[in-house]
């Protein structure tokens, strides 16, 4: 049995599940800790991937949850780490942004990670995106935009991520890597590529995304909230191309993609201070 602790935003849970998805490729069985995306929800907003998308999940029970895992603080098992180290079982992430081939020869393993790499489930592709089927959108706003965008001949997403990565923690991790200038030589790229281009905005700065409202050919998107989110990467994946930022959100986005002339523009560093240098497909460029 393998069991996979869910854990994050959409996006995070979305590349946890898709690992899974390849888990079971691989003639095992996958089981899911969903403790820390249900005892989070109220307080954080956090979406559940497996009600985004209808998916029945084989939830682990609590035993074989502590068999497995090492994830308690009491003293006792504290001393326990101290003196004897980790179980064997307890398998967190170490290659990040990269394909840890080790997981596949794991029998009976708790995987802790966040598994974001194309690597993982490239070759069972299929699968995954038949398990992230969105619903039909339920409202008149997002409607509006769907209509638009598929009407459109080159519409391009542009996702910028501002709002919990201007924290003082996340700016260290992640700021500075998707900045004016990276935004500025993406949308002249396309404009350099195409004719008759429109960019669609979608931000979790609304003050920001002011900047774009007054200019020909761009749409803001400011119509979901955090609980709504999975509107905000569903019209992401109906665009025929994507500027994504350093975030799973629009990673999922542009993946989702499902037009063969999709152009994908990434920035080339992930996170300060790490390597991630598979994280994106191949066929992306980096900007």
């Amino acid at each position: 049995m393998i069991i996979i602790r869910l854990n994050g935003g959409l996006g995070n849970q979305m590349f946890q599940l898709a690992l899974g998805k390849k888990l079971e490729y691989l003639g095992n069985n996958v089981q899911y800790d969903i403790n820390s995306i249900e005892s989070r929800i109220d307080v954080h907003n956090i979406v559940k991937s497996y009600d985004v998308f209808d998916i029945d999940l084989d939830i682990a029970n609590s035993k074989d949850i502590d068999k497995l895992s090492d994830l308690h603080c009491d003293l006792c098992t504290r001393i326990k780490r101290k003196f004897f180290g980790t179980k064997k079982t307890y398998y967190v992430e170490k290659k990040f942004g990269d394909e840890d081939k080790k997981i596949y020869k794991l029998d009976n393993a708790y995987l802790d990670g966040y598994w974001q790499s194309f690597c993982y489930f490239d070759d069972c592709r299929k699968s995954v995106a038949d398990m992230f089927r969105f619903k039909l959108l339920d409202d008149g706003k997002n409607k509006y935009f769907e209509n638009i965008i598929l009407s459109c001949k080159n519409s391009v997403s542009i996702h910028i991520r501002l709002g919990d990565y201007c924290t003082k923690e996340n700016v260290r991790d992640f700021g500075n890597i998707c900045t004016d200038e990276y935004y500025s030589n993406c949308i002249e790229h396309f404009h350099n590529r195409f004719n008759d281009v429109n960019f669609f905005i979608f931000s979790n700065d609304l003050n920001y995304t002011k900047r774009f409202e007054n200019r020909s050919n761009f749409y803001v998107i400011n119509c979901n909230d955090e609980k709504n989110a999975w509107k905000d990467m569903y019209l992401m994946s109906i665009c025929k191309h994507n500027i994504i930022a350093n975030s799973s959100f629009s990673w999922w986005g542009a993946w989702l993609n499902h037009n063969d002339d999709k152009v994908v523009i990434a920035p080339k560093k992930w996170i300060n201070g790490r390597k991630m240098e598979n994280i994106c497909p191949t066929n992306w460029l980096r900007f």
